[in-house]
């Protein structure tokens, strides 16, 4: 939860292309299936820093805007364009156009969220005490007590102040599920629409699943402990060619995080892992056991237990995440449409 009187994500979610390629789509338009569950989290909780002199309890000093009268504080401005281009990974050097691009966004952002809040207001929207104290909570242990005394004190706020805002936050984010969310659906003609319209974007590389047994040694370590590695290893492997279960054997013989899953790694594709092992890897066929695989995190043992050509996936395969994708876009769509009508109605004064 930042310390600013606006649900950021919203921010971030109602202009997400607006510092990108300038069309209004992600600069990484093939991705966007995969980035659809990306869009709306909110940034890392951390304090904005500030040259300003700290402001005295209660004064909250000038505004930058006005929304049916109540003000958008410059501090609060500041603090949120900051997080903005931080996560637009924006620098000092950004082109001037750039920034003020930025600056429109937020300001915007501030005065759409203010527009919700006072329409969450006017429904009613209810928040209970338990999440408002549960999210300060949160928030003073991502700062820490002092840091959050500090950004207090630079704010002018008072914790009563804090409670407000927080609450403002909570508010905004149930009015928006409840009344703009829940009503966004994707039916299964929509999700096969894009599907067909985006080939290009469903090809998937070629991939083998996999199985291994890793004992571990370092390059740094003495000799000795390599000659017990691959002691250790060859008795596996003799285990293996005499007929055991090789997941039987990894349980017994891997040091790796996977031998308690029998071995198993998943999916791979070319280049995933290093050198050694993807070249003793894409060499066996479906059911074959390598021979023993020396690579920098020790000796491996490898089983192939199945392959998958390279092509297009499957509509089952990418169903979800096209959804996801299609749910996220519409939302931000509904919200923005809410909030343009809200505008549109209400008294906005940029100062």
């Amino acid at each position: 939860m930042n310390m600013i009187p606006l649900t950021m994500a919203l921010v971030l979610m109602l202009h997400a292309g607006a510092c990108s390629s300038g069309d209004g789509t992600p600069d990484t338009p093939a991705a966007a299936p995969v980035q659809a569950a990306q869009t709306s989290q909110p940034p890392a909780q951390t304090p904005i820093p500030s040259g300003e002199a700290p402001a005295r309890p209660g004064e909250r000093g000038p505004a930058v805007a006005r929304v049916n009268g109540t003000p958008i504080y410059k501090v609060d401005y500041d603090a949120a364009l900051a997080t903005f281009m931080q996560s637009n990974q924006m620098g000092p050097e950004a082109p001037d156009e750039k920034k003020q691009e930025a600056q429109k966004v937020v300001l915007d952002g501030l005065i759409g969220s203010e527009l919700l809040f006072q329409k969450a207001k006017s429904v009613p929207v209810e928040v209970p005490q338990a999440e408002v104290d549960e999210a300060i909570k949160q928030t003073k242990s991502g700062m820490g007590e002092e840091g959050f005394a500090k950004e207090l004190t630079r704010r002018g706020m008072t914790e009563a102040d804090l409670v407000g805002l927080v609450r403002q936050n909570l508010m905004i984010q149930k009015f928006i599920k409840e009344q703009v969310l829940n009503a966004v659906t994707v039916s299964d003609t929509e999700t096969k629409t894009f599907y067909d319209e985006h080939q290009a974007e469903m090809q998937k590389p070629e991939d083998v699943e996999a199985s291994h047994i890793l004992v571990r040694f370092s390059p740094t370590e003495p000799a000795e402990k390599k000659t017990a590695a691959r002691k250790k290893i060859d008795e596996a492997l003799t285990r293996i060619k005499a007929g055991e279960d090789f997941a039987a054997m990894a349980k017994t013989y891997s040091e790796d995080n996977s031998a308690s899953a029998g071995g198993t790694l998943g999916a791979i594709t070319r280049g995933q892992t290093v050198p050694a092992f993807d070249e003793a890897v894409f060499k066996l066929g479906v059911g074959q056991v390598s021979e023993v695989v020396e690579t920098q995190f020790g000796f491996h043992i490898i089983k192939v237990t199945g392959k998958h050509p390279a092509g297009v996936a499957q509509l089952a395969e990418v169903k979800d995440r096209i959804g996801d994708f299609l749910k996220q876009q519409k939302s931000r769509d509904a919200v923005e449409k809410l909030v343009g009508s809200l505008r549109a109605a209400a008294k906005v004064e940029v100062l």
